[in-house]
């Protein structure tokens, strides 16, 4: 049996960008837009309706295709590499929002319209924990997406998702949410937070692109799919509306997310305490089994919250307030949720006691 993937969406020529469920997985001048819902009826409300031409009509003018080239390094030296994806014009003055994996470290950006202009892009902000980011391109009659939000959207509800798969700009494909809250590690330090799931046709392309209810309202970013072989086997995963919306203002305003930090660097090695070898070491040094469950601490940050409490590097950190750490992904979980100026209880192992502290997290741009 194939193994089954999570792929992140945007293609890649020459091949996709996967990565397996069991991995770990500066200021700007500002734009601000003011957020009007009000001409969007929620799917929920309405009937069924009998085609989808009018959420066609409302949507597709504002989502972008996205062509990058990035210059990476094989056995020839610096070559070039393009990439595809997908956008939503968010405001009138070219701020469009996409995924951070998108644009990934491309050197050169360029945003087809659906009217066929291509305007040159640069980036204004990316945040690979949430996997979003925002660029900005110089031109006029740009038509911002209507914005609907998340909070209410139901199983089984309409959904259309909109983009560039495989290279076929402003592709439309239509299907329903198929769960709701999907948490999905993304790389070593990203995740998918309650995802809205769908089965829609996502394909390579259409990261970044718009999922919208049956009026055409943006509801969500589309982002990854659960694959075998790279395509669309009917599981895609999109951002939130309502979770992407504040990170997107942090990108606009100051080119950069903000996330609540302990101040440590965790082991890269997920799973690192099964191993005996491993353990041993600890009872070599320390005199201590260690826990069979946990974060490793490689190194702590000087003057930072977790310094200040007294961890040393090789702890192991068990818990964060009641949520105990069984995997890489509930350290990763935890964290991508909590802001600066937010207290949480440590509970970690140090030298063969368990000890607990209250920190207060500082900003990650501050360490």
């Amino acid at each position: 049996m194939k193994k089954v993937l999570l792929v992140l969406v945007a293609a890649v020529v020459g091949g996709v960008m996967a990565l397996q469920l069991d991995r770990v997985l500066r200021p700007q001048q500002s734009t601000v837009r003011v957020i009007d819902r009000t001409p969007v009826t929620m799917a929920s409300t309405l009937e069924t309706p009998k085609d989808f031409t009018e959420a066609a009509k409302r949507i597709l003018p504002s989502v972008v295709s996205i062509d990058t080239v990035s210059t990476v390094m094989d056995f020839f030296g610096p070559t070039e590499r393009g990439g595809k994806g997908s956008g939503i014009i968010y405001s009138a003055e070219g701020v469009i929002i996409t995924n951070a994996h998108v644009v990934g470290d491309a050197t050169t950006i360029t945003v087809h319209l659906a009217d066929g202009r291509s305007l040159p892009a640069i980036v204004k902000g990316k945040d690979p924990i949430s996997d979003l980011a925002v660029l900005k391109v110089e031109g006029d009659k740009l038509q911002p997406a209507f914005l609907g939000t998340s909070k209410s959207l139901k199983v089984g509800q309409w959904v259309i998702a909109v983009g560039n798969p495989l290279g076929q700009d402003h592709t439309l494909s239509v299907g329903v949410v198929s769960s709701l809250g999907r948490d999905l590690p993304t790389n070593r330090e990203g995740v998918l937070l309650n995802a809205i799931q769908t089965d829609a046709a996502i394909n390579p392309g259409n990261s970044g692109g718009a999922l919208t209810d049956a009026q055409g309202a943006v509801v969500g970013i589309n982002s990854a799919i659960l694959s075998q072989d790279g395509g669309s086997i009917g599981i895609g995963f999109a951002i939130p509306i309502d979770r992407a919306l504040p990170i997107i203002e942090d990108l606009i305003k100051n080119g950069r997310a903000s996330y609540g930090v302990l101040g440590v660097d965790i082991l890269g090695q997920p799973g690192a305490l099964k191993f005996p070898g491993f353990r041993q070491r600890f009872v070599n040094q320390y005199g201590a089994e260690p826990p069979q469950d946990g974060e490793v601490v490689r190194e702590i940050a000087p003057g930072s919250p977790a310094d200040k409490v007294g961890m040393q590097q090789f702890d192991i950190i068990t818990k964060l307030d009641d949520v105990e750490l069984k995997e890489r992904f509930d350290y990763v979980k935890f964290m991508a949720e909590r802001r600066p100026g937010e207290k949480v209880r440590v509970t970690f192992w140090s030298r063969g006691k368990i000890q607990s502290k209250e920190l207060t997290l500082v900003d990650i741009n501050e360490i």
